[in-house]
């Protein structure tokens, strides 16, 4: 299953996260993970359409993540939104909310497991997305990475989503037709 990637989803993200808990940087990047997770679980897609890299403290959303040296000063650009600074920025890890998260590109279950993200912050800080975001999935993939002697490595959506639910949401992700033809391939 192909998942695109929505940068104005992931801006509002952020910003309600960043509303919602007064958040910097490593617990929005936890709870971004949790709530895509979350969200594939329940409804078989994540929020952001983001990809997953499994590093030594935990998932980390890849073009979040390079959104976010964008809006900090440390990437010349970020090509998905070349506005995002705009919206964000950052001193140090904290984040500056440059105007309120636009809620009109989240829907209703999207909110839902950003809020399920948010309070478990508020429960636990960073220590229980820590714990919670050091799941199956990442414990996979960080084996993996460590084995080939690399610091990061890429996460399987489909491991994310057996963590999340059950085999057939995995079955579901790795084939949500299943009968059909692939499509053409030149």
């Amino acid at each position: 299953m192909s998942y695109q990637f929505k940068p104005e989803k992931t801006v509002a993200s952020i910003g309600y996260l960043v509303q919602q808990t007064e958040a910097d940087l490593y617990s929005v990047m936890k709870m971004l993970y949790l709530a895509d997770k979350a969200h594939l679980g329940s409804f078989g897609r994540t929020i952001t359409g983001d990809d997953y890299t499994a590093m030594e403290k935990g998932p980390l959303p890849e073009r979040a993540y390079n959104l976010c040296k964008f809006v900090r000063g440390a990437r010349e650009s970020f090509g998905p939104m070349p506005d995002a600074k705009d919206y964000l920025a950052m001193k140090g890890n904290a984040f500056v909310l440059l105007s309120a998260p636009d809620l009109g590109e989240l829907s209703r279950s999207d909110l839902d497991a950003l809020d399920q993200a948010a309070a478990m912050h508020r429960a636990g800080g960073w220590k229980a997305l820590f714990d919670a975001s050091h799941d199956d999935a990442w414990k996979s993939a960080w084996d993996e990475a460590r084995n080939c002697g690399v610091g990061s490595i890429g996460m399987d959506i489909v491991d994310i989503a057996r963590s999340a639910g059950d085999e057939t949401l995995a079955d579901f992700v790795r084939d949500p037709h299943p009968g059909a033809a692939p499509a053409y391939r030149d």
